[in-house]
């Protein structure tokens, strides 16, 4: 009683502390399937074959003694209960081993039965029955594994057997039991209706089952060496070399199956280490276009040397002090190895798609790594500036995998913004041949800021610099760092007529540029041109449809009184991330305006459960709050 309580107690202080991950956690699964492709027995025992060497025949042996009647009166007795009169409690599990060693003896016959009667009937010249020569029902694993647990149950139920003993054949019958479970059903998720279906299912629980399968079969081992005792020396003789062989046969894999894959991988394996990063000294690998999800012939296929990532690495480990976010590429890991900055420093990054697809929303996942690809293929520095801001990037490493796979035009505008001659928003930390890492300076935090911010008109400085840009702009309208820096100039002068005018080319003819639009729309905006705002506003939330973009026209809407599309832009903002406390504050703001003052308590208080009191909008919520009476 008191090993059920502790477990209980266990079990209850386990589940409250991973309430906040099963509360937010959405599983990728969508119920079970029935297995329709069994694992073959010749690979099951592949796998398991080494433990259910010595569980299996421990097991058919405690099943046999339970038949065992040393008494003719007794065996006579039962004899006569079994054909004369229903089975007692005591007479249940003779019966059915007594039924399992027909099954079994039905599949042995069978096994030998099928190719005997094949090789008859091509000398005899007649065709057996199918069902006959390979009997699958018979024949299967799954009708092997049911047998085995049939006997297991019988065995678990023999009040004669000691505890420790019976606990190994309880681990056994776990074993059993959810290795028989995962060749009936499989769990649902993101493979089902492919070749893959139950990998993850066989994969999860099959180790669980090998683990139970070792533990029992641990246990086993030393009542095997007694009745081998018992058995006498040629007993011993002939199975013990027979299990040695199976161990040795077993031991094959460590050692000739990790060089083979280390091979496989790389042509040059390092040597046996403790450090598990040495093989990026010599490693390479040779990516193809079918990586990168193109046709043959794309491009030639390109080798990538670790080497120059090994000594980066080893520099991030050394030098790098808290986590701040280290950008690199988005692309697979398996094999074009993306994310193997983050892997081998444990830093954090902004997105590893693969897997985080499966387990999170995939709609922020992929907005994350169309950001990290936009990021490397820009030649717009505010783009680039924006997105680190956006992130709060504190490094970008530019290394050999990055530059094959989105191209040169990023890593030549981040070079560029490193020789800024005035407060460069980037600096190289660390350079090698083949790889650059940037540290991130505050002042592009603020120049990002500084284009999206209300800007205050000032008296003109130098019209003579400004005569200049717009000479400049003019020769050349599709340059558009030039056009954005007009516009600000304009914009600084409260000129927001002609920074529309100025902005607008650009603006049409980089629709999916959500930064461009953003500030498109804020000159029009100060410009007075509302609806035209409006709408290039939501163009930038076409481009870009993230949280943000929309709490940015939701709060704009409210300023010009378009309530209902305001709503409806925030609650969108919401639905992509409940925890952004922006939204939430201008919902309130709503409520309270149409005089639904519970309501807006609600978004007030929510507001106050997501930010940290040293935040301005606290400050504001609890003021809205105190307005309310709440």
């Amino acid at each position: 009683m008191g090993g059920l309580i502790s477990a209980g107690l266990i079990a209850a202080a386990g589940g409250l502390l991973y309430s906040p991950f099963f509360q937010n956690f959405k599983a990728p699964v969508g119920g079970i399937g029935l297995v329709t492709t069994p694992t073959v027995l010749r690979d099951y025992l592949l796998i398991y074959g080494l433990p259910l060497a010595l569980i299996v025949p421990t097991l058919l042996r405690a099943a046999w003694r339970l038949l065992a009647v040393h008494h003719s009166s007794r065996r006579s007795s039962v004899a006569l209960g079994l054909v004369a009169r229903p089975l007692g409690p005591e007479q249940m599990p003779r019966a059915l081993v007594m039924l399992l060693a027909i099954v079994v003896a039905a599949a042995v016959a069978a096994a030998i039965a099928g190719p005997v009667l094949a090789t008859l009937g091509s000398v005899l010249n007649f065709e057996p029955p199918a069902w006959l020569i390979t009997p699958p029902a018979l024949l299967g694993t799954r009708v092997w594994l049911a047998a085995l647990l049939l006997s297991a149950l019988v065995v678990l139920f023999d009040r004669r057997i000691e505890p420790s003993t019976w606990f190994g054949f309880w681990l056994a019958t776990l074993g059993l039991a959810v290795s028989f479970g995962f060749e009936l059903v499989y769990i649902r998720d993101h493979l089902a209706g492919g070749d893959w279906y139950r990998m993850n299912t066989v994969f999860k629980f099959g180790l669980q089952a090998w683990v139970l399968f070792g533990l029992a079969a641990a246990l086993a081992l030393p009542h095997t060496a007694r009745a081998l005792r018992r058995a006498g020396l040629i007993a011993e003789a002939l199975v013990w070399p027979m299990v040695l062989m199976l161990v040795l046969v077993a031991l094959v894999f460590p050692f000739a199956g990790i060089a083979s894959r280390t091979a496989y991988r790389f042509a040059e394996s390092p040597v046996p280490t403790l450090d598990g990063l040495a093989f990026l000294d010599k490693a390479s690998y040779t990516v193809f276009p079918a990586y990168l999800g193109l046709p043959e012939g794309s491009f030639a296929p390109t080798s990538i040397a670790l080497r120059y990532d090994a000594d980066a690495i080893r520099w991030l480990n050394a030098n790098i002090t808290g986590t701040p976010v280290v950008l690199q590429s988005s692309a697979e890991f398996y094999r074009l190895y993306g994310v193997r900055i983050a892997a081998n420093t444990g830093l954090p990054t902004v997105v590893s798609p693969l897997h985080e697809a499966e387990q999170r929303a995939s709609s922020v996942v992929y907005e994350r790594d169309r950001d990290v690809q936009r990021f490397y293929r820009s030649a717009d520095q505010s783009e680039i500036l924006s997105l680190l801001a956006q992130y709060r990037i504190g490094y970008v490493y530019v290394g050999p995998i990055e530059r094959l796979v989105y191209g040169d035009t990023g890593a030549e505008t981040l070079a560029a913004l490193a020789r800024t001659q005035t407060a460069p928003p980037l600096t190289i930390a660390y350079s090698n041949e083949q790889v650059t890492i940037y540290k991130v300076q505050p002042i592009a935090y603020d120049l990002a800021r500084l284009a999206q911010a209300p800007v205050v008109p000032q008296q003109p400085a130098d019209d003579l610099s400004l005569r200049a840009l717009e000479q400049q702009s003019a020769a050349e309208p599709n340059n558009l760092d030039l056009a954005w820096q007009l516009a600000l100039r304009y914009a600084e002068r409260g000129r927001y007529t002609d920074a529309v005018n100025a902005i607008e080319q650009q603006a049409t003819q980089r629709p999916n540029d959500a930064g461009v639009q953003q500030f498109y729309g804020d000159m029009l905006n100060r410009a007075g041109q509302l609806d035209a705002a409006e709408a290039a506003y939501r163009q930038a939330i076409v481009a870009q449809p993230s949280p943000a973009n929309y709490t940015k026209l939701g709060s704009e809407l409210i300023v010009w009184g378009r309530l209902d599309a305001a709503e409806e832009a925030l609650a969108q903002a919401v639905s992509s991330d409940p925890n952004l406390a922006e939204p939430q504050f201008y919902l309130g703001q709503i409520a309270e305006e149409r005089g639904q003052n519970e309501r807006a308590a609600l978004y007030y208080r929510r507001c106050l459960e997501l930010l940290s009191p040293s935040d301005p909008l606290y400050t504001d919520a609890e003021t809205a709050l105190r307005r309310l009476g709440k």
